[in-house]
């Protein structure tokens, strides 16, 4: 594995706390649901904050071993390793947009429910 970029740390400790909030806010939301007797949406929540913590966890492996990589591959290998990275860097952007469109969606569906 290789040196993980500093400039990362941030991003990924703070997006390990969203998703702690995620998990956090699906709880509370259960618990409301419940109350109101509304059907159990917060599991989708739950699928957010994973969601979440994948993309993470792809973000940095794609920083540690392929970005890092890519200083010292040749010419042949230079195409290949790039390809990779963009693959996960895309696949961790994907979770992260799956995770902000899910929870929107849970928050405007609550809102709804409860402005009735």
């Amino acid at each position: 594995m290789g040196s993980y970029p500093l400039s990362a740390l941030p991003f990924d400790i703070g997006f390990i706390l969203l998703a702690l909030a995620l998990f956090r806010y699906a709880g509370i939301l259960g618990l409301l649901l419940k109350m109101l007797r509304k059907p159990r949406i917060d599991v989708l929540l739950y699928v957010a904050a994973v969601s979440l913590l994948l993309s993470v966890g792809v973000h940095v492996y794609a920083s540690a071993t392929l970005i890092s990589k890519l200083g010292s591959a040749d010419a042949a290998s230079f195409d290949v390793i790039y390809t990779q990275a963009m693959f996960f860097r895309n696949l961790s952007l994907s979770c992260l947009v799956l995770s902000g469109v899910l929870s929107a969606a849970i928050g405007w569906i609550y809102y709804r429910w409860i402005s009735r």
